[in-house]
């Protein structure tokens, strides 16, 4: 049964797909380029990793997903990556051990994507043989995930343009993790 995880716009997709029509125009800060000719916003992949948990005193619980969480150490504007991809690049101490920041990326199909009235339906689908190893050994601990889109200026670059934050899931080989990621607009 697929968990259902609502997902935040991040500031940082907002900003990207907001260039897609708007062209040169009103444009003031001098590296805001236009999108590139031919660029068209679609959801490229999800990834999904061991960040995005803080222990308050009470045991690890989901970190809320804010569509202004920031990758401190770069100029990005939003969320660019998930908490734990960028974790070991953050200012000041990491959240999470060296052997806790495993992160597992997948492209969608178009299968995976459905829309419901205003609401984009993500189908984030681990299969058994699929990201069982944290690269030390153990089962990953998942706590997050991120939906991308291609930069509308620089098609290399990916952008999160969704976040999200879900209770605990251990994947191994004997598992199918699916979850349902719902983005409103």
């Amino acid at each position: 049964m697929p968990v259902e995880i609502d997902a935040v716009m991040t500031n940082a997709g907002r900003f990207a797909w907001s260039r897609m029509s708007v062209g040169t125009v009103g444009y003031t800060v001098p590296d805001d380029a236009p999108p590139t000719a031919g660029w068209t916003p679609y959801f490229t992949h999800f990834r999904i990793g061991e960040g995005g948990w803080e222990d308050l005193g009470a045991g690890p619980q989901p970190r809320v997903p804010s569509p202004a969480l920031v990758y401190e150490s770069g100029p990005d504007l939003g969320l660019t990556d998930l908490d734990a991809a960028v974790d070991a690049f953050r200012v000041g101490p990491p959240r999470y051990a060296a052997n806790s920041r495993f992160v597992f990326e997948k492209a969608f199909v178009p299968a995976d994507i459905t829309f419901e009235g205003y609401t984009v339906r993500l189908r984030c689908r681990l299969e058994l043989p699929e990201a069982n190893n944290d690269g030390f050994g153990n089962s990953p601990e998942f706590w997050e995930i991120g939906i991308y889109s291609q930069d509308p200026t620089n098609p290399a670059r990916r952008v999160c343009v969704a976040y999200a934050t879900m209770p605990k899931e251990i994947k191994n080989g004997l598992k199918v993790l699916e979850n349902i990621v719902r983005v409103r607009f």
